[in-house]
């Protein structure tokens, strides 16, 4: 089982609802540059090149086999830790996290969330079937939906020692 992290956009559109798992990364592992590039986290993209050149030009100093040895572990912590970067990301850009559900996949933690949050079926049915162009505040005005999302009741089957 992972545990999946959900993050509500900006806009506040249940809809777009992403659930982030907190699992290691296996593409951190192999292709650090390219698991940067998916997920647009420019910076780290920027730090991991110059910690790569700094660990080039140390590799001509100390050995190959040394610099070889010290090239994976930046690999190595996006590994364990690039999923921490991407939740960063959605926090900077203004997405809120609204909870945290523990499924075997993506679709069972999405059908968990939703299960434990209180979401009106008729206003999520309307948000559903209104155009994606429209805006929150436009369908809001328009009657047909709520201009910010359902929020989430009591307890979500929250993790841990703290509770809310």
């Amino acid at each position: 089982m992972a545990i999946y992290t959900a993050y509500m956009p900006p806009s506040g559109d249940a809809t777009k609802l992403r659930l982030i798992s907190d699992k290691a990364s296996l593409l951190a592992l192999v292709a650090p540059a390219l698991f940067l590039l998916w997920h647009r986290l420019w910076f780290a993209l920027l730090m991991y090149a110059m910690v790569i050149a700094a660990l080039a030009l140390f590799g001509r100093i100390a050995g190959e086999t040394t610099a070889g040895f010290l090239s994976v572990l930046p690999g190595f912590f996006l590994f364990l830790q690039g999923r921490e970067l991407v939740m960063q990301r959605h926090e900077r850009a203004g997405w809120r996290e609204v909870g945290v559900v523990s499924a075997a996949s993506a679709r069972e933690a999405e059908i968990r969330y939703f299960k434990d949050a209180r979401v009106d079926i008729d206003e999520l049915t309307k948000t559903l079937a209104a155009s994606p162009a429209a805006s929150p505040a436009a369908r809001a005005a328009s009657g047909d939906a709520p201009a910010t999302a359902p929020r989430p009741r009591g307890t979500r089957g929250s993790l841990g020692l703290f509770a809310e």
